[in-house]
């Protein structure tokens, strides 16, 4: 048997999906870049906190430096005295982690694993469990297994005074009982590591807890056709789509006409048969029926697992700090942008909103594209009392744009999405998200965010991530007027 080295993180991976494992060892280049920057942020930003809590914690692990770090905290632990690192490294039999807090207290070492979550899940216990095995294998079994996780009921109270946002939950039973299973997992990967591709079906860990690398890769091979039927609405649900596939039916033009039942499966299928955009004329007058002012707005929000001011909860979400919106004043006329981008590291949402309420006029549809921005808006409602009347007043003017041309429109290039980035290129193929290097989607838009108004961020990058932000945020409101002239009036652009 081949020796496979492996980390905490390709453990993990092998208990969630072996075939995942496989592939990132043996065919890493068919991986999708599928990281979150602010999910890797918030993991870091809980993370400075956890360190926090131990002034007088050393760090002694180093990503680039195994062999070194390893070396320094034998050292560490070596020495009679108590003492707290952070990163301790150990190998055990081709296997190495890297633990992110270990106390040592009179002889007695306890692991600790900080997570950004709220609780305890599967793969925060293989991975707990396995950095047990290898610490217990290199001589320092721990005494005590914590997980340390965020608290869902904390409340910041500001000045940095940040007790209470972890919690801990002792796991060192559960992980101890868990040894022999572990050194069994092992095993077995390992063993099929040396063998040929495993066939894994997808399922959930394609998706929970993060979206894997490969899943573009086993969807092609477990749906080869070219307009299979998971491009169908909801085909994960239909039971047509199960019958389908136990009569040998896998692309949607194979699909007898009489099975679809459902006006937009037939709208959907017609446009694979024929490879063009199909366009239900009755929007027409669904659009028409909207009045002048239009606006179509966009919102840009951060969410924040450490809150960053006071009265925030632990794991913020849909924390406005920037929108873009077009103006289209009369029929005919050309749409007028406004926009607005909060400028420093302050509480944004007061001024966000209130340059809103000021931009945004009391009468005109308002189009947004799903109900992100309704839920913005109510979470606003609730930090700002005192503007939950115009804001309240906004919310009942929006018009779900997403849901318009689900409705009445498809082309067979969107493959079963009506995301503004798949509707996009269909009806205006002359705008385009390809240009943008630091803000590429909502994730990359909050971690850029953060960084432009983080202080140690230099002037001119901090400029540059402000006009992306800003460049970003108006795309997306011009790409809704596109798509809304596009269904009133039935034309685009050609390619």
């Amino acid at each position: 048997m081949t020796t496979h080295f492996l980390s905490k993180s390709r453990y993990v991976d092998g208990c969630l999906c072996p075939r995942r494992l496989w592939l990132a060892t043996h065919r890493p280049e068919l991986a999708e870049k599928t990281g979150s920057p602010i999910a890797i942020a918030h993991g870091s930003a809980i993370g400075e906190v956890a360190q926090r809590l131990y002034p007088h914690g050393r760090l002694v692990g180093d990503h680039n430096d195994k062999p070194g770090s390893i070396q320094r905290t034998r050292e560490a632990l070596a020495s009679d005295e108590d003492c707290v690192l952070f990163e301790a490294a150990f190998r055990h039999d081709g296997v190495f982690v890297m633990a992110d807090i270990l106390e040592k207290t009179n002889g007695q070492l306890t692991l600790v694993e900080v997570k950004a979550s709220s609780e305890a899940k599967p793969y925060h216990r293989h991975d707990l469990a396995l950095q047990t095995w290898v610490l217990t294998g290199s001589g320092y079994p721990p005494a005590h297994t914590l997980l340390r996780h965020t608290n869902d009921t904390f409340i910041y109270r500001g000045d940095g005074d940040y007790r209470g946002l972890l919690v801990d939950e002792d796991l060192s039973s559960e992980t101890l009982i868990a040894q022999p299973q572990v050194a069994a997992q092992l095993s077995a990967l390992r063993t099929m590591l040396d063998g040929a591709e495993p066939d894994t079906p997808m399922g959930k860990q394609c998706k929970d807890p993060w979206t894997c690398a490969f899943a573009g890769y086993c969807e092609k091979l477990a749906n080869p056709a070219e307009y299979p039927l998971t491009d169908l609405p909801s085909s994960g649900k239909l039971k047509l789509v199960k019958e389908l596939r136990a009569e040998g039916i896998q692309d949607i033009r194979d699909i007898p006409p009489a099975r679809l039942t459902d006006a937009r499966h037939r709208r959907i299928q017609q446009a694979c048969l024929t490879g063009q955009a199909q366009l239900d004329p009755t929007v027409r007058e669904v659009m028409r029926q909207f009045g002048y002012p239009r606006y179509f707005l966009d919102f840009e929000t951060i969410a924040l697992a450490v809150p960053r001011w006071a009265g925030m909860r632990s794991k913020e979400s849909h924390v406005a700090c920037q929108w873009a919106m077009h103006v289209i004043p009369s029929p005919g006329a050309k749409p007028v942008p406004l926009e607005y981008l909060h400028p420093d590291d302050s509480f944004p949402v007061r001024a966000t909103m209130e340059h809103l309420i000021e931009a945004i006029g009391r009468e005109g549809p308002v189009f947004v594209y799903s109900s992100y921005e309704q839920t913005v808006l109510k979470k606003s409602e609730q930090w700002l009392p005192d503007l939950a009347g115009p804001l309240q007043a906004i919310r009942e003017r929006l018009v779900d744009l997403c849901k318009i041309a689900g409705d009445y429109y498809y082309h067979p290039d969107m493959h079963g999405s009506w995301s503004i980035k798949k509707v996009l290129p269909t009806v205006a193929p002359d705008l385009s998200y390809k240009g943008f290097k630091l803000v590429k989607d909502g994730d990359s838009a909050q971690a850029a965010y953060m960084q432009m108004i983080d202080s140690e961020t230099p002037p001119e990058t901090r400029a540059a991530l402000r006009q992306e932000l800003l460049d970003y945020c108006r795309l997306d409101s011009l790409a809704m007027v596109r798509v809304a002239e596009y269904l009133e009036c039935g034309s685009t652009l050609s390619k």
